[in-house]
């Protein structure tokens, strides 16, 4: 168990039998992380910082289960347990007006509303703007109404169905604890640009108060504490 290739944490598991301690955020064989704060996370702002209605937050139950369970309100999510495939895939396909939210997997490449929207989680696609990160998710706002395409547009206007260029998620600097102790702050998560009214772009970069450098680069996936 503690050095087979194939396993599924099994090597953590026996680290916690030889001295008791917690194994949160620890390596294992196989490349995996472990713990459950990230599933936490989400769930303490799911259930602490959005209305709470049913059906309202689309989710891939095959990757996104962790918060769903760690929440305690399964009701508040739109899966094909309840909802049945052809409904569940017409959601996906067209959310707007449909569900409010959608809790989309990062860590995890099949995720279905992830391929479906792959530069949601990046605030790349017009009308869904990510609100939440953690680890290994990031909720995403729903537009109530799907966006104008700019191909129905007539004359020169400007285009309406540009991808939200400065998503506003954010990252706490320390995720809620089992025994329920909540983040003490938050820290804006991602970069991105404004236009000013000459239509000249500016960057714009959050602070980071972890401390942690910024990296560089095009991705505006934020800097996680412990990354």
């Amino acid at each position: 168990m503690k050095n087979y290739e194939y396993q599924d944490q099994a090597q953590a598991f026996t680290r916690w039998v030889e001295d008791q301690d917690s194994q949160e955020g620890t390596s294992s064989v196989g490349g995996y992380t472990v713990g459950i704060d990230p599933e936490i996370s989400m769930a303490e702002y799911i259930n602490t910082k959005l209305p709470q209605v049913e059906d309202s937050i689309l989710v891939d139950e095959n990757f996104s289960y962790g918060p769903i369970i760690t929440s305690g309100r399964p009701k508040l999510f739109f899966d094909r347990a309840d909802k049945g495939e052809g409904d569940w895939e017409a959601a996906r396909d067209s959310p707007f007006g449909k569900v409010g939210y959608m809790l989309i997997t990062i860590s995890r490449a099949g995720d279905q509303l992830r391929k479906k929207f792959p530069q949601a989680v990046a605030g790349g696609e017009a009308g869904l703007t990510p609100i939440f990160r953690t680890e290994r998710y990031v909720l995403v706002e729903v537009a109530p109404t799907k966006p104008a395409n700019p191909a129905d547009k007539q004359g020169g206007g400007a285009d309406q169905n540009q991808p939200q260029s400065t998503p506003r998620p954010f990252t706490p600097t320390r995720p809620p604890t089992p025994e329920g102790n909540t983040p003490a702050e938050s820290t804006s998560a991602t970069q991105g640009t404004t236009t000013d009214s000459s239509g000249a772009g500016s960057s714009t970069t959050p602070s980071n108060s972890t401390g942690t450098p910024s990296s560089s680069g095009g991705s505006s996936k934020p800097a996680l504490e412990g990354e």
